[in-house]
């Protein structure tokens, strides 16, 4: 794999956003807290309190048990691998293909802003399009980096 970046792989001022996220009806490891040595931390992710429920005083406590549930922001997608925001809230998605995809925001069924093909992926198994990133000065400089496996 290597890091693509530079003036042939960067994109300049265009606007990204959307959600894709999908997350876990059922509780991992049942809710479980991971003690693998003195600064391992607690498997389960964080969760919001469903209203009128009271909230879970230490998420190590062991009667709490995550309220997840699945949304689905955007469909279609061909091998969705990672996602980065904006602070504008447009969200970079890539696809294994070779797809950077921009939403205008991570809402459900946001409008798809651009989609711009990296060329010669080699998309097999754990290999393609996969990471991206923002430049910390992503809002004036307009770059992003992915990480990808490619046929060159």
């Amino acid at each position: 794999m290597s890091l693509v970046s530079g003036p042939a792989h960067v994109l300049r001022g265009i606007a990204l956003g959307c959600v894709v996220l999908v997350g876990c009806s059922q509780p991992i490891d049942g809710g479980a807290v991971r003690r693998d040595g003195p600064t391992a931390q607690s498997a389960a992710p964080a969760t919001q309190a469903s209203a009128g429920a009271p909230a879970p005083t230490s998420s190590t406590d062991a009667s709490f048990t995550p309220r997840l549930s699945d949304t689905v922001v955007q469909s279609g997608l061909s091998i969705p691998w990672d996602l980065a925001f904006a602070a504008d809230g447009r969200m970079f998605v890539t696809e294994r293909v070779g797809n950077i995809l921009i939403f205008e925001s991570g809402a459900p069924n946001a409008r798809r802003l651009s989609n711009t093909a990296v060329p010669q992926m080699r998309a097999m198994g754990e290999a393609g399009l996969m990471g991206i990133a923002l430049d910390p000065a992503f809002a004036t400089n307009g770059l992003l980096y992915v990480c990808a496996s490619r046929t060159d």
